[in-house]
């Protein structure tokens, strides 16, 4: 069987399966959570090409929801559908990423389980929020950029930035670090003008048309100007100082950060319980995290440059946040660091089995730590105790 083959295979069985148990009990709880009560109603007043009230993000992730809405039905699993599907997506970029980096199916295969099993990407992936679309689309980016499908790189990049501006980090990365790192990740294809333009200004274009339905709106605020001057108004909206909301957890505490966040509980007054909660897979949080620290230590001594690359993504991502001028921080702001550190941790583990493993047993040590790593996670973080009286 072809390498090829062989990637296409392994990454539909790890998108399947993320469909599966992202999508069992989608419509549990019945009614919105935590910012679905934003997100929501923006995005059934966007399909109807309403006006635009929630300003607070770009238009498109909305938009997408808002499509599921109309095809499945104002319903939660309409409202969650299109996370759903997003998420799956994550699950392929993360293979797709780390499969491309270091050329090892199996190394691209269990990142691809560590990232189902972080517990960060099931919850978003059940969700009516931004996050999930902003992380996917931002590690396919990354994906198709390190694969050298510099088109598809550059609109998924514009799509994810056109989510949420948490994508616009990841960005940066693209535009300035990986043109430094290329030529021992990706040294087949050389750089011209062309390649600069696509990467720099073709996620400009895609940004700018996800205001166009906008602009169909027939109401004050719509204007084209409008639409530019509502940059600014974003910008104020995510910088403005609040009064901290009970959920926020500043961001040096996201990796240490293992006991539940609760979004619903309640229980039937019969025998079942319905719990949706937040909650990281400390084996995989806290050992990428260890494995990042080691991947410091490689490309210090500069033994292997894609560690290198992989820790300046990482730090794109998590580190911004320590310079962010946002005074509530959530949790879920650490999904895209959490799949990088999936990639990390199966790097790492690869490595160990390699140096301290007989070679031919290191496949049985790697299911060993998966199955390890997320049995006990799925039912108690999504809803999926609930029983059918919910």
């Amino acid at each position: 069987m072809s390498h090829r083959l062989s990637a296409w295979i392994i990454a539909v069985v790890l998108m399947t399966a993320a469909f599966s148990i992202f999508s069992l009990r989608l419509g549990y709880p019945r009614v919105m959570v935590f910012d679905e009560h934003h997100y929501v109603p923006a995005a059934k007043e966007l399909i109807q090409i309403q006006p635009n009230r929630n300003y607070e993000h770009p238009p498109l992730g909305k938009f997408m929801m808002g499509i599921a809405i109309a095809t499945l039905g104002d319903h939660p699993v309409g409202w969650r559908a299109a996370s759903c599907l997003a998420g799956t997506l994550a699950i392929g970029a993360v293979f797709w990423l780390a499969l491309g980096l270091y050329g090892d199916l199996a190394l691209a295969a269990l990142a691809g389980w560590f990232a189902l099993t972080s517990g960060l990407l099931l919850t978003m992936s059940r969700l009516a929020m931004l996050d999930v679309f902003a992380a996917a689309f931002s590690l396919l980016a990354l994906a198709a950029l390190i694969s050298r499908r510099t088109l598809l790189s550059a609109l998924s990049i514009g799509v994810a930035i056109s989510c949420k501006w948490s994508a616009i980090p990841v960005w940066g990365m693209m535009l300035l670090v990986y043109p430094i790192c290329r030529r021992r990740i990706a040294p087949r294809k050389p750089f011209n003008l062309g390649w600069w333009l696509t990467i720099a200004l073709l996620p400009v274009l895609v940004y700018a048309l996800s205001y166009a339905p906008l602009a169909l709106v027939e109401a004050p605020g719509h204007s084209p100007m409008d639409l530019v001057q509502m940059q600014t108004a974003m910008w104020q909206a995510q910088v403005q100082l609040v009064k901290l909301h009970q959920a926020h957890v500043p961001w040096w505490d996201w990796p240490l950060k293992f006991e539940p966040w609760w979004l619903f509980g309640g229980a039937t007054g019969e025998s079942g319980e319905l719990r949706l909660m937040m909650l990281a897979n400390p084996v995989v949080i806290l050992g990428g995290a260890l494995a990042i620290f080691a991947l410091i230590k490689r490309a210090i001594l500069g033994r292997d440059v894609r560690d290198a690359y992989l820790v300046a993504n990482f730090a794109a991502v998590y580190l911004i946040w320590a310079l962010s001028l946002r005074s509530n921080q959530f949790y879920y702001y650490f999904l895209p660091g959490s799949l990088i550190l999936s990639i990390a941790l199966a790097r790492t583990v690869m490595l160990l089995a390699k140096s301290l493993v007989n070679p031919n047993y290191k496949y049985l040590l790697v299911a060993l730590i998966t199955c390890v790593s997320g049995a006990w996670l799925f039912a108690n973080i999504s809803a999926l105790t609930a029983g059918p009286w919910h």
